[in-house]
């Protein structure tokens, strides 16, 4: 829940589910936590990263072959329903490029009427300068900030690895954002992966990062000593 300067009320639904490469099944899951969330009395509701493409070296190999139709009738029906619900989304998605280009990693906002309104493309994609591994290996980073307002509420959009750069939180701030919507994905990452990374950052460092999932563990939070 979520309020402007002027006391305007904003309450967000947090969704999340077994994202996985079916399309067809993510969309499924995301138009029924859409009817839940309105029902709730939500106005946005917020899906993970990669929530209706799936995310790509994770739950797909690679997109190649990928089904992009079958995706763009996927976002087509989420638009539908937030329209038949009344209620803003923020779902994760990978948005094509040209053929000799890959993709982005998106999160698209589409309003209570069913309207598309922005799409946010991640900025810093992880991985190797080869970009033989990682993010670089499937997207194309994007290269700029997605703000709008909701009720009243100025939002900016981030995903995932975006967060270790406090450059961009501060970029929001600047454009008088008061929520950010910041989309993850695990990655699939088992119970013995994520011990591993435990231990490979430290576990001293656990009392200062009590996060027990992948991104809370690899991304801790911070704040500033004047705050």
């Amino acid at each position: 829940m979520g309020a402007d300067a002027a006391g305007t009320t904003l309450a967000v639904a947090t969704c999340q589910f077994a994202v996985g490469a079916d399309v067809r099944a993510n969309r499924d899951s995301v138009v029924r936590q859409l009817r839940e969330a309105s029902r709730r009395g939500a106005h946005v509701a917020h899906f993970p990263e990669g929530a209706l493409s799936g995310y790509a070296g994770a739950d797909l190999a690679s997109f190649d072959g990928f089904d992009w139709e079958g995706l763009r009738a996927a976002t087509l029906d989420v638009m539908a329903a937030a329209r038949a619900f009344r209620i803003w989304v923020v779902v994760g998605s990978a948005h094509p490029l040209s053929a000799s280009r890959k993709p982005h990693n998106s999160a698209y906002v589409v309003d209570d009427g069913g309207v598309l309104v922005d799409r946010y493309d991640k900025r810093f994609c992880a991985g190797p300068v080869t970009e033989d591994d990682g993010d670089l290996a499937h997207y194309t980073p994007g290269d700029h900030p997605t703000v709008v307002e909701i009720r009243g509420v100025r939002c900016g959009v981030l995903i995932c690895h975006d967060y270790r750069y406090p450059e961009l939180y501060r970029e929001y701030k600047r454009l008088g954002v008061e929520l950010v919507f910041h989309s993850y994905h695990a990655a699939n990452q088992p119970p013995e992966r994520i011990a591993a990374i435990e231990d490979a950052i430290g576990r001293r460092h656990l009392p200062l990062n009590r996060g027990g999932t992948y991104p809370a563990i690899t991304m801790p939070a911070a704040r500033s000593s004047g705050s």
